[in-house]
């Protein structure tokens, strides 16, 4: 036993000299920061590092980041990119390391070790980016970066605006690891005095352990030097218009449809449940599939609603028997995450399962598109929604290295391709809806606006903008004739034009049956009206549905206990539907949360570092 024994601590105790090993051997003992801001938002930032070593090393690093995600006032998610220059250091300083997202600067000599106390100093041109909060002039900026991994036993910090705060001007401190959204007035004192913020520590700061600072300035604090104007406009201007041509021609060849004529029918199609007859009608699955899907299996018998107005109860009265695989996967997921054949809302809100089985029962319900669309269409239709993004991104280039001097072009290609390809693919989703017109002129408009969000971004810092209104207005309409091509392809197959005509009678009849008519159809079968409820729903006529139907006879369906009436079925449809998307209660979607709208490394800046 003891020959196995020994080895064993033996092999715990290199374990944890390992650990040992790979532990920081120095601490900060002051750390001072001064900072002068300039009138365009440029950062002239002195560091001075005083360091004590443990055990030798050759010195130390320093990283900062250049991206940072922050909650802004108004509680958005935003991003911020930054740029450095004008690098100056001790120590034998050299850049290891220099990306897109942070740059790490190295102090010491590789040849060379040091112990106790050291003293390092970094200068450098922090340039910040332009002010994207509405109504105000922000700074946001990381003193002591919470990446840090030892102690820093004293802080103390100067900085200097490029003019006095105005009235008005709100302070935040954040104090403690990243996140922390909360200043510790032991910890840290400041004061405000004219254009200068002076501050200092109380008590040290532990590893991972930083201070931030926000202020609020009125609108239009900082002022912006721009560089002289380059025109390229009319670049912009001749891809749009070939973008334009070639999107009409695309559209002649594979997006022009041939008529469809409804065919009128009184009875749902046996063949397609009401989320399948969705995707029929929009061209996708749209909100309404699901809710509805759950009407339709309602209808058939396999479940019970209890809806009080406030909260809801499904219950499943039998097993599946047909042979729709989406109907079976949708109908087992209801009840997946319970014991009984009962479910709450609160229990499906809450269910971690749910929304997944729902998001693939989507995928699958979205296989019958293969039956309505050509298949060359469909391609081409991805290689136009990559053109327009191309273009959204040359002209965003283009308006940004026109009216800016390279300190301003801190976006990246990727970051301004966001917009189009975003944009753009909200505008292609909706618009193929059979919604009414002006609906898809909003969208259409939306789209394009959306597409132009880089540029509307920085357009306040344009040196003349009236010179590039009419461009801008022409490279509008050429790119709404653009999306009006992209939003009508691809073409409809024979076959799916011929369901498409079908699904069209169904609504048609919908609209105009008369009371007479759904009667006679109430007689011969009194489960018509319930099983026509999830078509009229998917084609937004429940309230007309309901209404030619008002005072015939009882048609509340026995699967439906509660008030029943077209308010309520809408606000049960809305809660259900939200039950199966992504939320922070089924943990798809992870919490975020503001004070003041800042957290303890939340601004540019900041970082850490360590030895080597």
């Amino acid at each position: 036993m003891k020959k196995f024994l020994i080895p064993l601590i033996l092999f715990i105790l290199s374990f944890f000299s390992l650990n040992t090993a790979f532990a920081e051997n120095f601490y900060i003992e002051n750390y001072k920061v001064n900072i002068d801001v300039t009138d365009d938002k440029i950062l002239k930032i002195t560091e001075l590092i005083d360091t004590n070593f443990t055990i030798p090393s050759h010195g130390i690093y320093r990283d900062i980041p250049l991206v940072h995600s922050y909650i802004d006032n108004n509680g958005k998610k935003r991003t911020d990119y930054s740029k450095i220059d004008n690098i100056k250091c001790n120590n034998n300083c050299t850049i290891v390391s220099k990306q897109p997202g942070s740059i790490r600067i190295r102090f010491g000599d590789p040849n060379k070790k040091v112990k106790d106390r050291q003293n390092y100093i970094l200068k450098y041109d922090f340039r910040m980016p332009a002010d994207n909060e509405e109504n105000m002039s922000t700074f946001y900026f990381n003193i002591i970066g919470t990446q840090w991994p030892v102690d820093i036993n004293h802080v103390t910090f100067k900085i200097t605006m490029p003019s006095e705060f105005p009235q008005g001007t709100e302070t935040f401190f954040y104090t403690g690891s990243r996140g922390s959204e909360y200043f510790d007035n032991t910890l840290l004192k400041y004061n405000i005095l004219k254009d200068k913020i002076y501050g200092y520590t109380k008590n040290k700061l532990y590893p991972e352990e930083g201070i931030t600072v926000k202020v609020n300035f009125p609108e239009n604090f900082f002022k912006f030097n721009m560089q002289e104007k380059i025109e390229k406009r009319n670049y912009t201007l001749i891809i749009a218009g070939c973008l334009a041509v070639l999107a009409f021609l695309i559209w002649l060849i594979f997006g022009k449809d041939e008529p469809v004529v409804p065919v009128v029918n009184f009875y749902p199609p046996k063949e397609y449940n009401s989320a399948e007859v969705d995707i029929i009608y929009n061209g996708h699955i749209s909100e309404k599939a699901l809710p509805s899907l759950l009407f339709y299996l309602a209808a058939k018998g396999y479940i019970e609603i209890e809806d009080d107005g406030i909260s809801y109860t499904i219950k499943k009265l039998k097993e599946y028997e047909g042979k729709n695989k989406a109907e079976k996967k949708f109908l087992n997921a209801l009840f997946k995450s319970t014991k009984d054949s009962i479910i709450t809302r609160d229990e499906l809100a809450r269910s971690s399962t749910f929304f997944r089985y729902c998001q693939e029962i989507e995928k699958d319900l979205n296989k019958i598109k293969n039956k309505l669309f050509m298949q060359n269409a469909c391609s081409i239709d991805k290689i136009l929604l990559l053109l327009i993004s191309l273009f959204g991104i040359v002209a965003c280039i283009i308006y940004t290295l026109g009216d800016y001097s390279l300190a301003f072009v801190n976006i990246s290609t990727i970051f301004i391709s966001i917009f189009p390809i975003v944009g753009l693919s909200v505008v292609f989703s909706h618009c193929r809806n059979n919604i009414p017109l002006f609906s898809k002129i909003f969208i259409i408009l939306w789209g394009v606006g959306f597409c132009g969000i880089p540029i509307f971004m920085l357009s306040k810092f344009m040196i003349n903008p009236q010179s590039n209104i009419q461009a801008i207005a022409l490279e509008v309409l050429l790119l709404c004739i653009t999306i009006i091509c992209f939003i009508n392809l691809p073409k409809r197959s024979p076959q799916g034009r011929k369901l498409l005509g079908e699904i069209l009678g169904l609504k048609k009849y919908i609209e105009v049956a008369e009371r007479r008519r759904i009667e006679e159809m109430l007689f011969e079968n009194p489960n018509y009206f319930s099983e026509m409820l999830p078509y009229a729903y998917i084609f937004g006529l429940e309230n007309e549905w309901f209404k030619k139907v008002e005072g015939l006879m009882n048609i509340k369906p026995n699967w439906y206990k509660g008030d029943f009436s077209t308010k309520s079925l809408k606000t049960f449809s809305n809660n259900f539907y939200g039950s199966t998307r992504p939320s922070v209660l089924n943990g798809g979607v992870t919490r975020t949360s503001s004070r003041g709208g800042g957290s303890s490394g939340g601004g540019g800046g900041g970082g850490g570092g360590g030895s080597w």
